[in-house]
């Protein structure tokens, strides 16, 4: 009788403490991975985004609520190191900015000035026929756009990427609301180019989203490029809340569009 006893109140503790654990405050996290190629058939250039938010890291443990756009901290030693003509280059395609990893750590201005910002896009420059796998992890976000992107009138194109850890219809990005304009045909239309697969989309006026981007969404980590075609653009694109759904609460209603989740108890807070 003692033992079932006192296994009724083992079970009663164990019980408790899963509840609390359940109960407690926690952060939605995730992570993806973008190998960047140096094979020389590219060139060795790498096109991605950022998917999440990403947090100050001291001494290999990220400071949650500590946000950071220094490349020390999203991408840390996981590039190949040394001086500028054999180090792995980061390339900000907006801005211009590059930094690498030197023996003493980051460098460059995309260091010095923390413009890994979400919604640019970047190059990976591995400098060798060598590859790189490297992770990215931070907080998802969903509560806002970080960034406005400027989209030049005429025939422009401009370098964007997504804030979001899942894949989203095009139609949730808030393209058209922006400014980005539709035709009857290919020709007469804005394009959306998914760089680094080839793929693109064009809008149909009355049919919506039309081309080859797979599934018409976007893909967490790639990088993209609006095409405004003469007589268009002159707008700041911005990609805002409330777009699409918020993320699954649980692991267990996991859609199967991020990496690895947990369970958020609160709605993010924005960037800026």
């Amino acid at each position: 009788m003692l033992k079932k006893v006192a296994f009724v109140l083992a079970l009663t503790v164990l019980v408790s403490f899963a509840l609390a654990l359940e109960s407690g405050p926690s952060n939605t996290v995730g992570f993806n991975k973008v190998t960047f190629d140096g094979n020389t058939v590219n060139g060795g250039y790498t096109p991605f985004g950022l998917a999440f938010t990403y947090w100050d890291v001291v001494a290999g443990v990220p400071s949650y609520g500590v946000e950071s756009e220094k490349p020390s901290d999203i991408v840390g030693s996981q590039t190949t190191a040394g001086p500028p003509f054999l180090a792995t280059e980061i390339i900000c395609k907006n801005t211009g900015e590059s930094g690498y990893l030197s023996p003493g750590g980051w460098t460059g201005p995309l260091e010095d000035n923390s413009s890994m910002i979400e919604g640019y896009c970047f190059l990976a420059w591995v400098k060798n026929a060598n590859s790189e796998d490297v992770v990215f992890a931070g907080e998802v976000d969903t509560s806002t756009y970080a960034v406005g992107i400027p989209v030049p009138a005429g025939d422009s194109y401009t370098w964007v990427s997504f804030r979001d850890a899942r894949q989203v219809n095009l139609a949730n990005l808030n393209l058209v609301t922006s400014g980005f304009l539709g035709g009857v045909n290919p020709p007469t239309s804005d394009e959306l180019l998914e760089k680094g697969t080839g793929l693109a989309a064009w809008y149909h006026n009355t049919a919506g989203w039309q081309g080859t981007i797979v599934g018409n969404q976007v893909t967490p980590g790639l990088a993209y490029m609006i095409h405004a075609i003469a007589g268009h653009g002159g707008y700041t694109y911005n990609y805002g809340p409330g777009a699409v759904a918020p993320p699954p609460e649980r692991p267990d209603d996991n859609d199967g569009k991020i990496n690895r989740i947990t369970r958020p108890t609160r709605r993010s807070r924005s960037l800026r």
